[in-house]
C-alpha cells in the first residue's frame, strides 16, 4: 500500500508516520511537506514542495490512502482568511490531486464539533471541508473516514491556549471516562494516529465513516492491546 500523509511533520502527522512504517502492508509513505525533518524514517520519503501550487504538491506516482492532518489555528495563520485557506482550500486541493493519483481512501482529521453551519469560525471551517470533501469522494468513488477528536494532548513546536488549557484542566485524560463523557474526553495525539491507522486498515462498504471522540479512545485501546 502506498501511502500519502499531508501534516506529517505536525503533531499528529509525525506520529502517524512512526505507526504506518510498523504496518507490514504499508509499503511507501509519501511526505509532502514545507521543510524537509533531520530524522530519516524506514518507508518514509519526505519531499519539500511549495504548497502554494496544490497541482505539484503532491508525488506523480500511483497512491492508495492518503491521511490529512493540516491543521493550524487563527493566531499561526495570522488571520481568518490565511487559517481558512490553511485548513479548508488546502488540504481540499490536495486531496483532490492525490485522487486524481488513484487514492481511494482518505482518512482526514476534522474536530469535535464540527459543523458547516456552526456560528463558531473553527468549527464551521472544519464543517466545511468536510462536506466538500464529502461531495467530492462521492464523484470520484471514494471512500471518506473522518475522525473528530476532542482536545488533542501531546507536546507540540507551537502552543495552542484550548490545548495547553485542556492539558492541565483534563490531566485525568489517561482513565477510561464514563459515558456519555467519553466523547468529551481529551485524547492524546498518538492514539488519534492509532485509530487512524486502524481505520485505514478497516474493511467496509460505507463511503463516508464519521469516528467520534469515543470510537477514536476504543480503537486505540484495541490497537495497542493487540501490539
Amino acid at each position: 500500500m502506498n501511502c500519502l500523509v499531508l501534516g506529517a511533520t505536525g503533531l499528529t502527522g509525525t506520529l502517524l508516520v512512526d505507526e504506518l512504517t510498523l504496518v507490514p502492508s504499508v509499503s511507501n509513505i509519501y511526505c509532502p511537506v514545507r521543510t524537509v525533518p533531520d530524522i530519516a524514517k524506514s518507508k518514509a520519503s519526505y519531499q519539500q514542495v511549495d504548497f502554494s501550487q496544490p497541482a505539484s504538491a503532491i508525488p506523480n506516482i500511483e497512491l492508495d490512502t492518503a491521511f490529512c492532518c493540516l491543521g493550524t489555528t487563527i493566531k499561526v495563520a495570522g488571520s481568518k482568511t490565511a487559517f481558512y485557506h490553511i485548513d479548508v482550500e488546502l488540504p481540499y486541493l490536495l486531496l483532490k490531486q492525490a485522487i486524481a493519483r488513484g487514492v481511494k481512501k482518505i482518512i482526514l482529521i476534522s474536530a469535535m464539533g464540527a459543523n458547516a453551519r456552526s456560528w463558531i469560525f473553527y468549527n464551521r471551517c472544519k464543517g466545511e471541508l468536510e462536506q466538500r470533501l464529502i461531495e467530492l469522494c462521492k464523484q470520484h468513488n471514494v471512500k471518506l473516514v473522518i475522525c473528530r477528536p476532542s482536545l488533542l494532548l501531546g507536546n507540540r513546536n507551537e502552543q495552542r491556549f484550548a490545548e495547553g488549557m485542556g492539558q492541565k484542566l483534563f490531566s485525568a485524560a489517561s482513565k477510561p471516562w464514563i459515558k456519555p463523557f467519553d466523547k468529551f474526553q481529551p485524547i492524546h495525539a498518538k492514539q488519534v494516529a492509532s485509530a487512524m491507522v486502524a481505520l485505514a486498515l478497516k474493511e467496509n462498504d460505507n463511503k463516508v465513516t464519521i469516528a467520534e471522540n469515543n470510537e477514536l479512545l476504543s480503537l486505540a485501546l484495541s490497537a495497542n492491546e493487540s501490539l
